[in-house]
């Protein structure tokens, strides 16, 4: 907020000047955590000088993490391209898809959870050859996948009235959103084979089937028919935004028409393209989980070490020239991709997300991979905290908006991100 008052009121920059102020804030978090990474002690220590592939582990860790990217990135794509083709539906379409997608967005992170779960316990299980125990695994996991997905399927279908209302008064709005969610909401139960079975694939070593399987049985079915389906992979700490961004929007000044475009900019065409281009560093999340599980199984101490120093090298490798190829492009990324040249703005305030997104998806994946499934959640929860109050005080501010809920979740990464390589530093 200094910054802004000094770019603003010292320097007399206006809206550019509060832009460049929120800017230099992010790369100053930014700088913060790799300032952190640099004087960490232990294994987890970050030495720019020592930056190099290690050929072994990146042929494994790629052969298992590849396919498993290749698939999210099909889904990241159809993601885009269906939003795209809804905008062009009208305002109202528009406005009672992102509702929907909003409530969707609770569903896959508790989906990823239970795939992850049955990837971590069948990895162990196949590199201890128990191969009786992963068909157990597979069991479980699909009566918990199932029974998950029936009950969100079956609240989502009897709330609807009330969760559309919650959001927007408007007749069109509401009369669609409900719409929607009747057409959608019992298709939930069908991807509990998806989700256990490719994780258990994945997690033996398995991953070009699943993503052969994504891509012909899914995406290409996504992108023939985006009125039935779409879904993007968002944290949990993302949908805290639809409770409080538009609120605090209306709060700061701005029209109800402003706060939904405005939030829309924001969740609809930005945090995609952010998780976007951390699709790599998912897939080595992915592919981190068993091969952490494996060597904790065998007791390879130097082996956790040298995966996880790996995995942070070439997620920094990867993360910082997305950064900051979308920090300089995003007014023509706006314009070229969505067609909203207004949506720049969120886009660069968010692209430091990148990087930070990128860290907590590695440190999540090696605490995962070391039994400590609980840690990521708390620090979560933790970080997500932090969040809601920095969503709440920023986003009033009227020179912030939306850019104060950005700046809310970039933090939320970072800070995300820094609680788990303490603890990894903690039990490696």
């Amino acid at each position: 907020q200094g910054l802004d008052l000094r770019f603003v009121a010292v320097f007399g920059l206006g809206t550019a000047g509060a832009a460049m102020a929120t800017s230099l804030s992010q790369l100053i978090c930014a700088g913060l955590v790799i300032w952190v990474l640099l004087r960490i002690p232990g294994d987890c220590r970050l030495h720019l000088s020592e930056l190099r592939f290690d050929g072994a582990l990146l042929r494994r860790m790629t052969a298992i993490g590849l396919p498993a990217g290749l698939a999210t990135i099909m889904y990241s794509v159809a993601n885009v391209i269906i939003q795209k083709a809804i905008n062009l539906l009208g305002t109202d379409t528009a406005a009672a898809w992102s509702i929907y997608w909003k409530l969707d967005g609770f569903y896959w992170p508790i989906s990823n959870a239970i795939g992850i779960t049955v990837m971590t316990f069948a990895g162990q299980n196949f590199g201890a050859r128990q191969l009786g125990r992963i068909y157990s695994v597979i069991h479980t996991g699909l009566w918990m996948h199932a029974g998950f997905s029936a009950l969100f399927s079956v609240l989502m279908f009897l709330t609807r009235g009330l969760t559309v209302r919650f959001f927007t008064d408007d007749g069109n709005v509401m009369a669609e959103g409900s719409r929607i969610i009747t057409m959608l909401a019992f298709f939930y139960p069908t991807f509990c084979c998806v989700e256990v079975l490719s994780s258990a694939m994945r997690g033996c070593g398995r991953s070009v089937m699943p993503t052969v399987l994504t891509l012909f049985g899914t995406c290409l079915l996504r992108l023939a028919l985006p009125v039935s389906m779409s879904s993007l992979m968002l944290p949990v700490v993302a949908n805290l935004d639809l409770l409080i961004v538009p609120q605090r929007l209306e709060a700061a000044g701005f029209h109800i028409s402003q706060a939904t475009e405005f939030f829309g900019y924001l969740t609809g065409m930005a945090v995609p393209l952010i998780n976007l281009a951390t699709i790599f560093t998912a897939a080595m999340t992915i592919s981190l989980v068993p091969a952490i599980s494996e060597s904790r199984a065998l007791n390879d101490v130097f082996g956790i070490r040298a995966k996880t120093r790996t995995a942070f090298r070439v997620a920094l490798i990867i993360t910082c020239p997305c950064f900051v190829g979308m920090y300089f492009l995003a007014e023509k990324i706006a314009a070229l991709i969505y067609n909203a040249p207004g949506a720049a703005d969120a886009i660069q305030t968010m692209s430091v997300g990148i990087l930070l997104l990128g860290l907590h998806q590695i440190s999540t994946g090696i605490l995962q991979g070391l039994g400590r499934t609980s840690i990521p959640v708390i620090n979560m929860i933790l970080a997500a905290a932090v969040k809601v109050f920095l969503s709440w005080t920023l986003t009033a501010i009227p020179t912030l908006g939306i850019k104060g809920a950005a700046m809310a979740t970039v933090v939320d990464f970072g800070l995300a991100a820094v609680l788990n390589m303490i603890f990894i530093y903690k039990y490696t």
